[in-house]
C-alpha cells in the first residue's frame, strides 16, 4: 500500500485529481478523504475513504477509531489543515471549506493522546 503524504509531487497530484473527479461524478453524495496518522503507533489498514456527505465529524472519528488498534484509555483527534473541526459539522461542510484545491480531496490527520494516565 502506497502512503500518500503531503506535499505531493505533480504526478501524484494529477492522479489524485483525476481519481477524485471520477469518484465525485459517479458518487456525488460521497466525499473522497485521505487519512494520515501523525503518530507512528497508529496503524490503519487503509488510507482512502469514501464517506457520505451527511456524516458528521464525530461519526467519522468513530469510523476511524474502529479501524485503528487503540487502547481504551487513548483518544484520537482529527485535524484538517492543522485545525480541529467542530464535531457536529458535517463532512460535506468540512469538504467544501477545507478540501485541497489541487486534488479536490479532503486530507485529514489523526493524532493520538493518552487521556487516563
Amino acid at each position: 500500500m502506497q502512503v500518500i503524504m503531503r506535499p505531493l509531487s505533480e504526478e501524484d497530484t494529477g492522479k489524485l485529481l483525476k481519481e477524485s473527479r471520477s469518484i465525485r461524478s459517479r458518487y456525488p453524495e460521497k466525499i473522497p478523504v485521505i487519512v494520515n496518522t501523525k503518530n507512528k503507533k497508529l496503524k490503519m489498514d487503509r488510507q482512502k475513504f469514501l464517506i457520505p456527505n451527511d456524516l458528521t465529524v464525530s461519526q467519522f472519528i468513530y469510523v476511524i477509531r474502529k479501524r485503528i488498534e487503540l487502547k481504551k484509555e487513548s483518544a484520537i483527534f482529527m485535524l484538517v489543515n492543522d485545525m480541529m473541526p467542530a464535531s457536529s459539522q458535517t463532512m460535506e461542510q468540512l469538504y467544501n471549506d477545507q478540501m485541497d484545491t489541487n486534488t479536490e480531496m479532503l486530507f485529514v490527520d489523526i493524532a493520538m493522546e493518552n487521556t487516563f494516565g
